[in-house]
């Protein structure tokens, strides 16, 4: 039977949706692998194919037409991997925002998100706020529209609000479109939806404010556990995340309350992150519940340093590292993997303190010690030996500190970095 030419939109938002997943999902899980780059490509042309060859058809689907094919991008989501499945939904359901714009975001870097989230979904409340944030980057300006129009322009209370992002925004204005047009078939699309896992933002007014990184590793929307920590308390979370309903979004917050959680003593930490892990892999074997995940630990960064190193002491026996918290350029955490060890580990030890630093070798010829980038280069470029470093910290290094010595290591190509306190 020849299809009708009303069928065509979903005919093709069903394959090339199915086509984004297997691409978003070899992204998110080896996006640094040649197979990943080959399924892009091959995902793109046939993308592309795709359009050419159904261009024929120009009429606008119908509201159920498009609650079916979201119906399906909710069920192609739900078999993705966690950081993948947004940009699946939003591939196959185009709906809310833009939809040109909202089915190329699966291709998109995180770092491109903000500014193609703001031209598609009409984030301002009014010109004038438009206007006095116009000459800012994509991520400040959402900031700004989250400060001057409110948490409630963008469906979030005031406790809510340190989850605002890119991905909360799309996923709020779809909920509206299912909440409009829900006798279409809006619960069809709410039973097919996952949970969409939330970034965080880089700044919480009251919380914290995380340092800036230039080499950091991009955000992991997936990540189950967060290690709060301030000068006097200790939280640790689950972050919260959202589901699509026939009435809207529906935002879920962690189990242990209100964001960022009950304040714990040292003590309790290592059972609420096996607790957390626990909460995202119900089916962990018990050698897995041995070792913890890396959790992503929130610290403001003029927070000394070791306050943080004090307090991951107590996990450092049951977890590989941590990941330490700084701003990425799209707003939301951006993170640097850190091992938790104590001195005498090998490789190279660099003792820090305010300013200046001292070695646990003999400094090579024509080092001063006032370009530790470079010593670090340098350590890094001998490949017959163990080019581990650890920062062992003094009282007077911040979490800001911290995060420019990283950065430093992450330049010089060094990829595993203890972390410790100076004897």
């Amino acid at each position: 039977m020849t299809p009708h030419c009303h069928d065509a939109p979903e005919r093709r938002r069903t394959t090339a949706t199915a086509t984004a997943t297997a691409t978003a999902t070899a992204t998110a899980t080896a996006a640094t692998t040649a197979t990943a780059t080959a399924t892009t490509a091959t995902a793109t042309a046939t993308l592309l194919l795709l359009v050419a060859t159904l261009t024929g058809c120009n009429r606008a689907p119908s509201a159920a037409q498009r609650m079916n094919a979201c119906a399906r991008a909710a069920r192609a989501a739900a078999a993705a991997a966690p950081g993948a499945r947004l940009g699946v939904l939003a591939h196959g359901c185009p709906v809310g925002c833009q939809a040109r714009t909202l089915t190329t975001l699966w291709r998109a870097t995180v770092d491109e998100w903000p500014g193609l989230v703001e031209a598609a979904c009409d984030v301002h409340c009014s010109p004038e706020e438009r206007r006095f944030s116009a000459d800012e980057p994509p991520a400040e300006r959402l900031t700004h529209a989250l400060e001057q129009c409110g948490p409630a322009h963008f469906g979030l209370t005031l406790e809510q609000s340190p989850a605002f992002s890119s991905e909360w925004i799309i996923l709020e204005r779809m909920g509206r479109w299912l909440a409009a047009h829900s006798s279409a078939g809006a619960a069809a699309v709410a039973t097919a939806s996952p949970s969409f896992p939330l970034a965080l933002r880089a700044f919480a007014p009251g919380l914290y404010r995380v340092p800036t990184s230039e080499r950091h590793q991009p955000p992991d929307t997936s990540t189950s556990a967060y290690v709060f920590v301030d000068a006097e308390r200790v939280r640790a979370s689950a972050g919260p995340s959202a589901r699509l309903t026939a009435t809207g979004t529906q935002f879920v917050p962690s189990p242990w309350g209100v964001f960022p959680g009950a304040v714990l003593y040292p003590a309790e930490l290592p059972d609420r992150l096996l607790s957390i892990a626990m909460l995202a892999e119900p089916t962990r074997s018990d050698l897995e519940k041995a070792q913890l995940p890396a959790p992503l630990v929130v610290a403001d960064g003029d927070l000394a340093a070791l306050r943080v190193v004090s307090i991951l002491a107590a996990i450092a026996t049951r977890s590989p590292g941590i990941r330490l918290a700084v701003a990425g350029p799209d707003g939301v955490l951006a993170q640097h993997p850190v091992l938790l060890r104590p001195p005498g580990r090998g490789g190279l030890e660099v003792i820090v303190d305010e300013g200046s630093y001292s070695l646990s070798i003999p400094r090579p010829a024509g080092d001063n010690g006032a370009d530790l980038g470079a010593l670090l280069r340098w350590w890094a470029s001998h490949e017959d030996r163990n080019t581990d470093v650890s920062f062992l910290l003094r009282d007077d290094v911040t979490t800001s500190d911290l995060a420019e010595l990283l950065d430093l290591a992450a330049r010089a190509g060094l990829t595993r970095v203890g972390l410790g306190a100076a004897p």
